[in-house]
């Protein structure tokens, strides 16, 4: 990872750790997960764009969903205009990127919970103690995020490299 690539990982991962923390104030237990995963596709598709990964990976998934539904994409195009056939496929790319980057992001995430599933449960269940409860919930959503950002950050680097 270069220098520049670095720099833009780290503001990316500490703003969303810092917005994981935000979200994580709500004393509702439970809602941490959503607030978790929403922050960590965020991520995840801005990690993709520093390597270069997400144009290429959706127009790689593209490709393999294209042969399968040729016939339903030849009739399609046939009824588009020319002007028009560039956008969808550009269009369709970003999609199925986001699609990549969700399931790129739940995969870390169960990663996370299953490797600390301690420090994962006493961060929902300290909800219940008011204040500071919520406040330590904010602190270890926080170290879960950035743990995450950089182990993808450093996947993402090794596959932008042709290492994995």
């Amino acid at each position: 990872m270069n220098s520049a690539q670095k720099s833009a990982c780290h503001k990316i991962i500490h703003s969303a750790a810092a917005a994981a923390a935000a979200g994580n104030l709500v004393p509702v237990p439970g809602t941490g997960f959503a607030v978790d995963m929403g922050v960590m596709v965020a991520m995840v598709m801005s990690l993709a764009r520093v390597f270069k990964l997400d144009s290429r990976a959706g127009a790689a998934e593209s490709k393999k969903r294209a042969k399968k539904m040729k016939k339903v994409k030849d009739s399609i195009q046939k009824q588009l205009p020319e002007n028009w056939k560039k956008h969808v496929a550009k269009e369709s790319a970003k999609i199925i990127s986001k699609k990549i980057a969700r399931e790129i992001a739940m995969t870390a995430l169960k990663k996370q919970i299953a490797a600390q599933p301690i420090r994962y449960i006493t961060k929902e269940t300290a909800k219940s103690v008011p204040i500071l409860g919520t406040i330590l919930s904010s602190a270890i959503s926080a170290g879960l995020i950035e743990d995450a950002g950089w182990r993808v950050a450093a996947d993402f680097d090794s596959r932008s490299r042709g290492l994995a």
